[in-house]
């Protein structure tokens, strides 16, 4: 990687780094589902910092310590508990089946892919008519996403476990999704103006408008997850709809409550 001025960053005291690229493509797509540790990288960047492609496009940018702690940790009890619960229908970002991490009630397995199998059920020997991956600690916690699969009837725009049954922790939430917003509006503004475009074209497909769905109005992001475990490489079928769309990850530290974690 190359270090370039600071005075060529989007804000001052920035530093900015022109990458090149070590993998392919191809190579990293067929490292789907697998986690790279620090000994990957070439550089672990640990303050405000822009990142470039080649063609000078963006990569990443990084910033560290621009939302107040009266936001995050608010935010960060209200989701301790719900980023904890595991669930076996994350896919890639679950990583390479691991019979380990498959659910109690899995007897044996069928039809077994690399990240999904289908199961036969240890107590009665029924073939499973879905699919199933590891139990994962990632919980999706807001949608602007396709109907409920096991609701044939259901609104194509709908809340989540966690936003239904969590309300007063979802609203305590709020607040960050929105810093967040506006953090990923400053620094990528394009991206941002490409991806309200493309909420609003779904709200008319779906014959919705945000003001009936309050939840929804809380930031320019189509899913809102809460992960307790390490990043993998993962593609989710969004990132290939929403072609003009970027990940944002944020990282809040501290010390939760001890009503949260379960500490006296």
């Amino acid at each position: 990687m190359e270090q370039i001025r600071k005075s060529q960053a989007l804000d001052n005291n920035v530093t900015v780094i022109k990458a090149q690229p070590v993998l392919t493509d191809q190579e990293i797509m067929d490292k789907e589902g697998e986690h790279f540790s620090e000994s990957h990288y070439q550089t672990v960047i640990t303050s405000d910092t822009d990142v470039y492609k080649p063609d000078g496009t963006v990569l990443l940018r990084f910033r560290k310590g621009v939302i107040p702690s009266s936001i995050t940790q608010p935010a960060m009890n209200s989701l301790r508990r719900v980023s904890m619960k595991r669930h076996d229908n994350r896919g890639a970002s679950a990583g390479p089946l691991d019979w380990n991490r498959m659910p109690n009630y899995v007897g044996s397995w069928f039809k077994t892919f690399k990240f999904r199998t289908h199961y036969i059920r240890k107590s009665n020997q029924v073939k499973s008519k879905h699919d199933i991956s590891n139990l994962s600690p990632s919980n999706v916690i807001g949608y602007f996403d396709r109907k409920d699969r096991n609701d044939p009837l259901g609104l194509p725009c709908r809340l989540t476990a966690f936003s239904k049954q969590e309300t007063e922790k979802w609203n305590l939430t709020v607040p960050l999704i929105q810093a967040v917003s506006q953090q990923f509006q400053k620094l990528m503004p394009d991206e941002y103006q490409k991806v309200a475009a493309l909420l609003s074209l779904d709200i008319q497909t779906m014959s919705m408008a945000v003001t009936n769905n309050p939840h929804l109005a809380v930031g320019m992001f189509e899913k809102l997850e809460a992960n307790r475990q390490r990043l993998i490489r993962d593609v989710d079928w969004r990132d290939m709809r929403y072609a003009a769309a970027v990940n944002v990850f944020t990282v809040a530290t501290g010390t939760p409550d001890a009503e949260e974690s379960g500490e006296l």
